[in-house]
């Protein structure tokens, strides 16, 4: 039942997404919500997962589906999982009918639930004011953090970003607040984009760094000791890789 109520809650469209990062989309400004699903699927059925969730794409398309959705699939961690996330500006967008996804539901249950393990749905809102600006990219890696003082770390990350923005840092992260989540999940996270995975053999200029060229190493030791200090010492980083699937995205108008 529960896997059940988690895949109507996918096809119904809440979490769908936008075409851009792994955890963004186009609109670079605001601190909009981005509704996240994280599908975790059986050990050997990748295929017959893609398989039908491209039918299903092509049955919402058929039937006059508006939504637009990315999927990006992990590279490192265990198993096989995939995220879906979506733009919601507000939560009144939760209370929308999707005819489309009803006329496609059948394929949801019978050719992608069989395949999945479960699903887990998350609500973010981006950071706007630690963010640089989103980008269309292949490659993403995920850094989460668990927050044991939320104003300390707030206050930390808010000054090292500001510094990086100002010295028009290149590599700069899109930040993200995990809303609604549980005891011993993370609170934040930040993107950091590649072109590719050739990218990644591209040696990078750390953010560390980066705040010492800009204030001095002192600054930077003060900053970097308040972020650690702000985090929780049982969980305080988790990391992740993952690699977008366009075959399996949904691009709606201009979004």
């Amino acid at each position: 039942m529960k896997l059940r109520n988690c895949m109507l809650a996918l096809a119904a469209g809440s979490l769908m997404v936008s075409a851009s990062t792994a955890v963004a989309d186009n609109h670079e400004s605001d601190d909009y919500m981005l509704n996240m699903t994280i599908i975790d699927v059986k050990p050997g059925h990748m295929r017959p997962f893609r398989e039908g969730m491209t039918a299903y794409n092509a049955c919402y398309s058929e039937n006059g589906g508006e939504r637009s959705w990315s999927v990006w699939n992990n590279v490192t961690g265990s198993g096989d999982y995939y995220y879906m996330v979506s733009r919601m500006d507000a939560y009144a967008e939760m209370d929308e009918q999707n005819a489309a996804t009803m006329a496609c539901w059948s394929i949801i249950e019978e050719q992608v639930a069989p395949h999945v393990i479960e699903v887990e749905s998350k609500i973010t809102k981006r950071m706007g004011a630690w963010s640089a600006a989103n980008q269309d990219v292949d490659v993403v890696e995920l850094h989460h953090f668990r927050v044991a003082e939320n104003s300390d770390f707030r206050a930390a990350v808010g000054a090292i970003t500001a510094i990086l923005s100002e010295a028009e840092y290149e590599h700069q992260g899109v930040w993200y607040e995990h809303l609604h989540n549980s005891s011993g999940q993370p609170d934040y996270f930040v993107v950091e984009s590649y072109d590719n995975f050739a990218a990644m053999d591209e040696e990078r200029s750390g953010a560390y760094r980066a705040v010492a060229d800009a204030e001095g190493e002192e600054r930077a030791d003060e900053l970097w000791a308040d972020f650690r200090a702000s985090l929780t010492d049982d969980w305080a980083y988790r990391n992740e890789v993952l690699r977008r699937v366009p075959s399996l995205a949904m691009t709606q108008g201009d979004d």
